[in-house]
């Protein structure tokens, strides 16, 4: 785990074996610190290595100081390793801090087979709040697909995401059934953040 800071954001650069979920770990851990993701890109080499890089911002809006970035540091590995409950700890940090107040946007969720050759794209759009990329990445860990490459963007309000996915036997998701599936558990995920953000 490395930090570089970038003057207002800073970059956090993750090197790991890659394991199912190691991404949904991640963004819960940053979120559970009110650490905002802004972009950032996330893939597996061939030789099963994990590289995520991250840009990250406070999302309280006052900078994250030196102690709480040592906090996250720290807990990053211990998520990976499974000794930080992310779910707990996350569901702490919105019981302390209240949300700040966003436009909405509707959720979209599109499922993609034209765009890649090997891989199907889930593109999500949607209002940006706290822990937003933590449930979809493990919704998406939990309907068994493997996330080879993400590209993540906040664009002022806005969350785009794409998540470059096979099913846990190789396959793309092509069944008209199985993308419907995706996509209604993906926007019930959406939704759910802002319950359990009351």
């Amino acid at each position: 785990v490395r930090r570089d800071s970038l003057g207002t954001i800073d970059r956090i650069t993750i090197v790991t074996p890659d394991r199912p979920g190691t991404l949904s770990l991640l963004a819960g851990t940053l979120a559970a610190h009110n650490a905002n993701v802004f972009g950032g890109v996330a893939h597996t080499r061939d030789d099963g290595t994990a590289i995520d890089v991250m840009h990250v911002g406070d999302a309280l809006g006052r900078g994250i100081d030196e102690r709480r970035w040592q906090r996250i540091l720290a807990a990053i590995p211990q998520a990976l390793s499974g000794e930080f409950d992310v779910d707990e700890r996350l569901a702490a940090t919105r019981a302390t801090y209240h949300a700040v107040p966003r436009v909405q946007t509707a959720t979209t969720v599109q499922v993609d087979n034209n765009d890649s050759e090997h891989y199907s794209i889930v593109e999500v759009h949607a209002s940006d709040r706290l822990g937003l990329l933590y449930a979809l990445t493990r919704t998406m860990h939990e309907l068994a697909l493997d996330i080879h490459l993400a590209k993540v963007d906040t664009i002022g309000a806005e969350v785009v995401d794409a998540f470059y996915v096979l099913r846990e036997n190789g396959q793309r998701i092509e069944r008209p059934d199985e993308i419907e599936r995706i996509q209604s558990r993906i926007e019930q995920a959406v939704a759910a953040v802002d319950v359990g953000a009351d």
